[in-house]
């Protein structure tokens, strides 16, 4: 099924959306492209990249990305398990790799919790691979 069509009509929407967000939601500026099969159907700047200068956005404008590449690789990576593309050793990394993370979100849940109590933050411990797995969230 070629979505080619579909996405075109759609990004005339998503333009004026975006457009009224940069405005409504005083963002000082945004890149947007919508790409579907190697293809650019869609791309605009909105904006200013330096408000103070009044330079405007384009569709190279660098921007600060945070912890987006973390959900891009994330993604990505549950892709490639799903179609079989890992090795047992890689996947018994992962494992490993998810239950130090749900450790980490545990020790920060205790640190929040004993603040919030007005206890020490800095007395938690690391708990049992087994109980924080079994948390429900």
């Amino acid at each position: 099924m070629d979505l080619t069509a579909s996405l075109t009509a759609a990004s005339r929407v998503i333009d004026r959306w975006l457009a009224y967000k940069t405005i409504a939601g005083r963002l000082p500026g945004l890149s947007a492209g919508i790409v579907y099969k190697n293809t650019l159907l869609f791309q605009h700047a909105y904006g200013y990249a330096d408000v103070e200068q009044q330079r405007p956005t384009s569709a190279t404008t660098g921007y600060r990305i945070a912890s987006f590449s973390k959900t891009f690789t994330a993604i990505a990576i549950m892709q490639l398990a799903e179609q079989g593309g890992l090795e047992d050793e890689e996947r018994a990394r992962m494992h490993e790799l998810q239950v130090k993370l749900d450790q980490y979100w545990d020790l920060l849940r205790q640190r929040r919790a004993r603040r919030e109590f007005g206890l020490n933050p800095e007395e938690v411990q690391v708990r049992d691979p087994n109980i924080v797995e079994h948390y429900q969230q």
